[in-house]
């Protein structure tokens, strides 16, 4: 029988709100976000812990990254031993840290994601920079907390000596929040704490920028852009363009791009493969081979192989666009402020470092003053023996016990127990006039160092100097070079990047469709004008429909020569009317005043086709010259070309009736029919020389022949309804 009392009536809504947000906070504090202060989650915290707690520092030999793991798993953190261990292997990677401050022997992985070697095999100690980050840690500079079992004690956050968030960043995933923070300069960020400093705080981040200039990855590479690093610094979110920086060596045959950097987080295997996938799919073109040079000595190396008849600067331009060779990092920084996340900027991730290192300073100046004191309350005993030591002496031997001569010191010097227990145990050599001059020698300076902690805890402005000489200490010892450059003015890649600058000839159809071809492949034929020769050997394609500004694009490419188009197969040439103003200039003449229902679909879409055929004779467009047109004039002889290629008479010069003949024009429209064999000599049907119609079967004539338009006026062609 149950027991009602003891059910308890819960409303389950409420109760699994409170237990997710219990388990969000503690994935959130206890494992996925770093603290502003150290910049650590518990794991890496209680990694360097352990190795400092094992006496596995710089100058000592290396240990078994097993005994380490084992170390950090029995007594700080109950998890799996993949977590502790390659969390350790990640702080001795240099293409992940900006600033290693775990120094590895053995197999720690490579760049092209190779997995470190077990960790039986690889051996680790500190480095000396993460021994900066622990010192002080025993002068009670931080609180302690119990571990999991209540046995032992480990500490909240390190007492570290470098704003490492800043330095070295962070990245981690948590329930309902993420945070992503790059790696900057140290010299960089130790300068702008210290200007923080001399400005006690009244400092903007537009001012923190002149000192820190952009984040500094491990792998270097080129910031292209300013615009994310500036609102990434100013609100703590934006996202910075990253490109690697390569190089075109010309080779006794051909051409090569040498890529030297990657961006940051970028795999180098799946990098070469995706190139060669690109290539193999024949989205990239121009490129013949690919192969990674990279060693430990000459560093990373990656050879991109161009062909003969490629442009490198146009294969270079598509690797940006296609690959990982120019990537993002999309910043968010959010660290732990108090126990809570929060979203900081450059000037709180500042503030929140200056702030602790006063803090450690304050308790660590506490702790070495309490020291100071307790020592020179020694040597005040000691020198009260020195100068009484005959009597000392006396009352010692006279004494049966050793309490007994404590409590007869006290009573008879007034001395504390502390200073009694010191005269009984000191050595005879202190008896000598030597030794008593190094404790009045050393009573001086404790006297010294009393009044100077004194003094930092009484005045806030030497605290601050002394955590100001600190930093410039570790700048000293630490700081290096930028990594990164960075390219303040950027612009995205444009159509333009992507063709070469040679000489083209841009040939347009009567449909508007446009063939961009490299004037190297049209071959001299030996008979008639060169450049009817040259339309003849035109390989004819259909491509999508332009606008003006596209060809006014691939004008500046290069010189253009815009050929009368080529009639495409299977299709009819559209009435059409320049609807650009600056291609007035070239309407065709043989074109009449009619308007075709297609060209109000485009007017609509803002499409302006090329009122063709047309000849341009093209010199180079400067594009950097606003003054110049889009598109250059037409010289005389390309009209006096048109003139004699006519086969039409001009509309202007004829009468009424053959004006109304000639503006009856709608085949042009009609859709293109299929080439067909006739059925009783399996000759072609050709075409009308009025009309562009099809001819009968056997070449009797067009049945819309002008007479036929004269009889029906001006009505529309029934060439679509299927007549023959």
């Amino acid at each position: 029988m149950v027991d009602q009392d003891r059910i308890i009536k819960i409303n389950i809504e409420e109760e699994m709100k409170s237990a997710y947000i219990d388990y969000s906070m503690s994935v959130i504090v206890s494992r996925a976000l770093p603290d502003v202060r150290d910049g650590f989650k518990p794991v890496h915290r209680r990694i360097l812990f352990g190795m400092n707690e094992l006496g596995n520092t710089s100058d000592k030999p290396y240990k078994k990254s097993a005994r380490i793991v084992g170390e950090v798993l029995g007594k700080y953190h109950p998890h799996g031993d993949s977590s502790v261990y390659y969390a350790m292997v990640r702080m001795a990677q240099s293409w992940s840290m900006r600033y290693t401050l775990v120094d590895g022997q053995g197999n720690f992985g490579s760049m092209d994601n190779d997995s470190p070697a077990a960790m039986r095999y690889t051996e680790a100690r500190l480095s000396k920079l993460a021994e900066e980050m622990l010192r002080d840690i025993d002068k009670d500079t931080v609180d302690f907390q119990l571990n999991f079992d209540d046995t032992l004690k480990e500490p909240t956050v390190l007492p570290t000596r470098i704003p490492n968030l800043l330095v070295n960043g962070a990245s981690g995933i948590a329930v309902g929040m993420a945070t992503n923070m790059p790696p900057h300069n140290m010299s960089e960020v130790l300068d702008a704490s210290m200007a923080y400093i001399d400005a006690r705080g009244e400092i903007t981040v537009e001012e923190l920028m002149k000192y820190v200039k952009a984040p500094d990855f491990p792998t270097g590479a080129t910031i292209y852009g300013y615009a994310g690093v500036k609102e990434a610094f100013e609100t703590g979110r934006g996202r910075i363009i990253l490109r690697g920086k390569a190089e075109i060596e010309q080779d006794a045959n051909h051409e090569k791009i040498i890529i030297t950097e990657i961006p940051y987080q970028v795999i180098k295997s799946d990098l070469i493969k995706s190139i060669a996938d690109l290539v193999n799919e024949k989205r990239i073109e121009g490129i013949s081979n690919v192969n990674d040079e990279s060693s430990s000595r000459g560093g990373m190396r990656i050879v991109v192989d161009v062909k003969r008849d490629a442009n490198s600067n146009v294969v270079l331009n598509k690797l940006y666009k296609l690959t990982a060779l120019q990537s993002s990092f999309s910043v968010n920084n959010i660290a732990l402020v108090n126990g809570r996340p929060r979203l900081l900027n450059l000037k709180d991730l500042i503030q929140a470092f200056v702030d602790h290192r006063h803090e450690v300073v304050i308790r660590r100046t506490k702790f070495d003053l309490e020291k100071a004191k307790e020592r020179a309350h020694i040597l005040e005993g000691l020198l009260i023996a020195s100068d009484n030591i005959d009597e000392v002496i006396a009352i010692i031997k006279a004494s049966k016990s050793p309490n007994e001569a404590i409590e007869s010191l006290m009573e008879r010097f007034s001395l504390s127990d502390r200073q009694a227990r010191a005269i009984v145990e000191m050595r005879l050599r202190q008896l000598t006039g030597l030794e008593q001059d190094k404790l009045r020698a050393e009573y001086e300076e404790i006297e010294k160092l009393i009044a100077y902690l004194t003094e930092i805890l009484e005045n806030d402005d030497l605290c601050m100097k002394v955590i100001k000489d600190e930093l410039q200490e570790i700048k000293d010892k630490y700081g290096d070079e930028r990594r990164t450059d960075i390219v303040y003015a950027s612009e995205e890649l444009n159509p333009e990047d992507f063709y070469a600058d040679d000489e083209m000839i841009i040939t347009i159809s009567h449909m508007g469709y446009i063939k961009r071809t490299p004037l190297s492949e049209f071959r001299a034929q030996g008979r008639g004008e060169g450049l009817r020769d040259a339309r003849r050997g035109f390989r004819r394609i259909h491509l999508p429909r332009v606008d003006a500004r596209h060809v006014a694009l691939l004008h500046r490419q290069g010189p253009l020569l815009l050929v009368e188009g080529v009639r495409d197969s299977g299709r009819r040439k559209e009435r059409e009317r320049p609807r650009h103003p600056e291609l007035a200039q070239y309407r065709s003449r043989r074109q009449g005043p009619g308007f075709h229902p297609r060209q109000e679909a485009d007017d609509r879409h803002g499409v302006h086709q090329l009122p063709l055929p047309v000849v341009l004779h093209a010199e180079r467009c400067h594009q950097k010259d606003p003054a110049r047109s889009v598109l250059p004039s037409a010289p005389k002889r390309c009209e006096r070309y048109h003139a004699s290629r006519r086969r039409r008479p001009d509309p202007g010069l004829h009468d009424e009736r053959q004006q109304r003949s000639l503006n009856c024009q709608p085949q042009r429209s009609c859709y293109p029919l299929p080439r067909k064999r006739s059925p009783r000599n399996g000759a072609y049907r050709r075409r009308c020389p009025w009309h562009d119609t099809r001819r009968g079967w056997r070449g009797r004539g067009c049945r819309h022949d002008l007479r036929q338009r004269q009889r029906e006026g001006d009505s529309p062609c029934r060439f679509r309804e299927g007549i023959r």
